[in-house]
Order: structure tokens, then sequence, then C-alpha cells
């Protein structure tokens, strides 16, 4: 990483805060613990700097040594409580959420688009677990919320995206029929936008189909159910 303000970042632009973020995205469910040059390799940063970075981080209580290597502590949390705590939509959504997995027997969760990321805001689990909790990532473009939210973007943003991802050309077709039919089915999921009283796509709920279905039965049985519940969420969100 240059000192010098990234490509299309103003003289405003803090390298620093920027490397420290970039450290701290470093660590996930399949790298929970790192040694500086792990960090260094994932963040592109030197090893000097990705020492310096986790010993300022450890100082302040955001990672903590682990035998040569780094862990997240607690203290991280309280970065994604403070956003989740000014929004209203997680706080609407639980209780609709909670009826869902109920219903359906299947842990129903609530997301947002994080530039080319799923993030999940809610998760309600069923009877059935699945491995999926408040704050876990997945690729946009591989998932069936991902696939909700694609499609919900405006028509320039839409655009953009496919430009920046040629690899996902070929998908603009089915992410139009999601836009135009109102869910998707992806991945042993199924997924429906959550609007707010613009008509602008905010969030996406989702589900995970039970092993024992079809997809043609996933679809006759969950999605209207789905449907029904963002709906709803739609309804408090706009009393709200």
């Amino acid at each position: 990483m240059s000192d010098t303000p990234a490509a299309g970042r103003g003289p405003h632009f803090v390298q620093s805060v920027a490397r420290a973020f970039a450290v701290l995205r470093a660590f996930d469910a399949a790298h929970p613990s790192l040694a500086p040059r792990e960090v260094a390799r994932k963040t592109g940063l030197d090893g000097a700097t990705a020492r310096r970075m986790l010993s300022t981080l450890a100082d302040l209580g955001y990672v903590r040594g682990d035998g040569g290597a780094y862990r997240l502590t607690p203290r991280t949390l309280e970065l994604g409580c403070a956003y989740l705590s000014t929004l209203a939509l997680p706080h609407l959504a639980q209780p609709h959420l909670q009826s869902l997995a109920h219903a359906l027997g299947a842990t129903a969760s609530l997301a947002v688009l994080d530039g080319d990321d799923v993030f999940q805001l809610a998760v309600l689990p069923g009877f059935r677990r699945d491995a999926t909790t408040v704050g876990t990532r997945f690729n946009a473009w591989e998932s069936a919320s991902g696939f909700v939210l694609l499609a919900g973007v405006p028509d320039d943003e839409f655009e953009r995206r496919l430009r920046a991802h040629p690899d996902q050309t070929d998908l603009r077709d089915d992410l139009k029929h999601v836009r135009a039919r109102g869910w998707a089915l992806l991945g042993g999921a199924v997924a429906a936008p959550v609007r707010n009283r613009q008509g602008k796509v905010v969030a996406a709920i989702e589900v995970f189909v039970r092993p024992d279905l079809t997809p043609g039965i996933a679809v006759h049985e969950d999605v209207p159910e789905l449907v029904r519940t963002a709906h709803a969420i739609e309804t408090d969100l706009a009393r709200h």
C-alpha cells in the first residue's frame, strides 16, 4: 500500500485508518487466528506495517495475541452493534422472521447488500439450525438473498455492477427474471425483497429450504410464506 491517497480518494484520505480496517477484515470464519505474515499476505501490507497495526489494535483491545498469532476480541462487536442500533429494520423484522422460521422449520434471516457481499442483519433459527449468524457475509452473486438484492438495485447501478464483473454477465437474464417475479431460489435457499415506502429494495429475507423438499415443492410451500412475511415487514417499516 502506498502512503499517498489511493486512486479515487481525496486529500482527506487517511491511509493508516484504511490499513487498520483492512487488518480487521482479514479475520473471518475460515481464518479466526492469523500470524502477522498472514495478515500481511491477505492485506497487501508489508510485514513490519502489519505487525505495527496488530500491536496497535491489541493495545486498543480489538485483537489479542494467541501464541504468535492474533485473534479478534469481543470489542470488535461494538463497531457492528453501534451500526445495528441505529437501524429500525432488524428490530421491526425480528418478530416476523421468528414466525417465518417457526412456520417453515428453517432458519430465517434478514440481509443487506454491502459491496459485492450480503451482510446478515438478523438471523432467527428454526427447528433445523443452519450455519449462519448475525454479521455473516456471503458472496452476493452466489446466494438467493444476493440475487434479490442485486436485482433490486437501480438500472444504472445494475449495469455498472455487471460491467465490473464480466464473468457475471451471463446472469443478466436470471437477475431480470428475479426482479420480475419478486423472489429467488438459489443455493438451497429462497429469498424475497423488502422495500421501503418509496418502493426501493432495502433488504432481503431468506430461508433455507428443507433438504427433503424438491425445488418445485419449495416454491409452492415456502415462497408464498416468504413473500407474505416480506410484505408484513414492509407494512411495519412504512408505519415507522
